[in-house]
């Protein structure tokens, strides 16, 4: 007979039977998965909503915003955009004419039908920009010709402009300022 630490004796029997349970029982497995499944519910529970679209279509175009202010400052080269309910595309003012940005973060976009969308623009700026066409004698009739209504400057200077995103829960509005400088908040929506 063996003797322990303690000062218990133990028995082959006693011994054998140790060296069989080696593994866990189904019952502990069931318990433990039954712990987990509810730490799993609790935290998708609490978790935060994920971002809708409309939060991601107002934060996608806050960002194209951005960087096509920066760009225009950066490559010092005159960029345009083309704003309205349903959408916008990028332009690029090269050798006297406006062509279409092939740069891939800004392509044109469409909005969702899902939500309503608002363009403001500010009167005052929009008026005093100068508008840049082509000479009669180079345009051809069936040739499209692209006028932006918001222009990013080589200066740092933008057209002003408010976006306003709205469907039947949430409000996003999306501001781009004269400086260049671009803003997006949430509204309460009723």
């Amino acid at each position: 007979m063996r003797i322990s630490a303690t000062g218990r004796m133990k028995t082959d029997r006693h011994i054998s039977r140790l060296r069989r349970q080696r593994g866990f029982s189904l019952v502990e497995i069931l318990v433990v998965l039954a712990l987990a499944a509810m730490v799993a519910g609790i935290v998708v529970i609490n978790a935060p909503p994920g971002r809708s679209d409309i939060r991601r279509t107002a934060e996608r175009l806050a960002a194209r915003l951005d960087f096509a202010a920066q760009d225009a400052v950066t490559k010092g080269a005159l960029i345009g955009m083309r704003l309205g309910e349903n959408g916008y595309s990028f332009y690029r003012y090269e050798r006297g004419e406006w062509k279409e940005d092939v740069a891939p973060i800004l392509n044109a976009e469409n909005f969702a039908t899902e939500f309503s969308v608002a363009v403001m623009r500010e009167a005052a700026a929009k008026k005093n920009e100068p508008e840049v066409r082509r000479s009669d004698d180079r345009r051809r009739e069936d040739e499209k010709i692209i006028r932006p209504d918001l222009r990013f400057l080589p200066t740092g200077e933008t057209t002003p402009v408010t976006v306003v995103f709205q469907d039947r829960r949430e409000i996003w509005r999306v501001t781009l300022d004269g400086a260049g400088h671009v803003d997006v908040r949430d509204e309460d929506g009723a």
